[in-house]
């Protein structure tokens, strides 16, 4: 599996409609000359994410491109499979159990890949374009905070008047 140009770029467009505001909307130039993706290029995509019902348009002087829907319910592998269809599998017979090897003596690494497409797969369906917008780093905890030092044991309350 491999993650195109094609992805990247509509991942990326998703990700700056995820900033907008209500009901703004961006054109196809703003978000290609913001991103700088070629115009021709993110046209395509968009295309396929619209047929796909992940953004809508609207055409005329206040129209462009916004999210069909919340951020947090977009997730990356359904950007990837509206943009570039089924992903496919990994090299070396990761392909299903019954499904044929694709090169002579895979079947040691088998195990290896279907983990790997796994493993992979898990993030792309966990990952939201809400994340991508907002978060600086996927998966990260917000820092814990330190507790407050305990009082010194038998200090009761300090009043001040």
């Amino acid at each position: 599996m491999s993650i195109t140009t094609r992805s990247e770029y509509g991942l990326r467009a998703l990700s700056l409609l995820a900033e907008q505001l209500g009901d703004e909307r961006l054109s196809a130039s703003e978000i290609a000359r913001r991103e700088e993706i070629p115009i021709k290029y993110l046209e395509q995509i968009l295309s396929s994410l619209k047929k796909a019902g992940l953004v809508q348009s609207r055409a005329g002087a206040h129209g462009g491109y916004r999210l069909a829907r919340d951020p947090r319910q977009i997730s990356v592998a359904e950007v990837i499979a509206a943009v570039d269809g089924d992903p496919g599998p990994l090299p070396c017979g990761a392909a299903p159990a019954a499904g044929p090897l694709p090169f002579q003596g895979s079947h040691r690494l088998r195990p290896l890949w279907l983990a790997l497409g796994t493993a992979m797969q898990g993030v792309l369906q966990a990952t939201t374009i809400d994340q991508l917008a907002f978060s600086p780093q996927l998966g990260a905890q917000p820092p814990a905070v330190p507790d407050a030092p305990s009082p010194p044991a038998g200090a009761g309350p300090m009043f001040h008047i």
